[in-house]
């Protein structure tokens, strides 16, 4: 069909309805057809016209790791026993500086103010399970260093760090159910991004 004469209106209504009613993402197919209404390829194609592989950097969650120090200021890493880490690199505060003569809203940078919040499963190892490590950390007086690799913890990998303190820890039970824990820490200070 020729979709020379089409308005790009209707070329995304048209694109709309095969996604809409495709079988999955299928993002080759739908860029194939893009491309059969005389537009560019949504995709990268090689000189045959075929896809080129790209490799995209995603992660399965399972490689991710979360080390904190203990009161003794011995890192201890608590992968094994998490199951959601949450809040890094975290939101900033922006101040409203805006005047009555603006056209729109005006802001200059304020503090970082992160929370992390983890949850895990509960576990009592001497010395290295989360029990062990956070229990103390919740009436500890000062703030302890903290790193969290998205992508693992290999030479090269991405991590965020800094000092935090542990603000609260708390155990769950239910029946039916594994002891759970979770617990909020509050960084002090910013979080920085570096590697391993």
């Amino acid at each position: 069909m020729d979709y020379s004469s089409h308005s790009p209106l209707d070329i995304t209504a048209q694109l709309f309805y095969y996604f809409r009613h495709s079988k999955g993402t299928d993002l080759w197919g739908l860029s194939l057809l893009y491309c059969g209404m005389g537009q560019q390829p949504l995709l990268p194609v090689d000189e045959a016209g075929g896809p080129v592989r790209q490799d995209m950097g995603f992660f399965d969650s399972r490689a991710s790791r979360f080390f904190i120090d203990d009161v003794s200021g011995v890192q201890r890493d608590l992968s094994p026993y998490l199951t959601e880490v949450r809040g890094l690199p975290g939101p900033r505060h922006l101040n409203d500086v805006s005047a009555l003569g603006d056209g729109g809203a005006r802001f200059v940078p304020g503090l970082e103010d992160v929370a992390i919040t983890l949850h895990g499963l509960f576990d009592n190892a001497a010395g290295s399970g989360p029990d062990a490590v956070l229990g103390p950390l919740r009436t500890h007086a000062s703030p302890v260093d903290f790193e969290y690799g998205p992508e693992g913890a290999g030479a090269g990998d991405v991590k965020y760090y800094g000092t935090c303190w542990v603000v609260s820890y708390e155990l769950r039970s239910r029946v039916g159910s594994l002891v759970e824990w979770s617990a909020v820490l509050q960084v002090d200070g910013t979080v920085q991004r570096g590697t391993f």
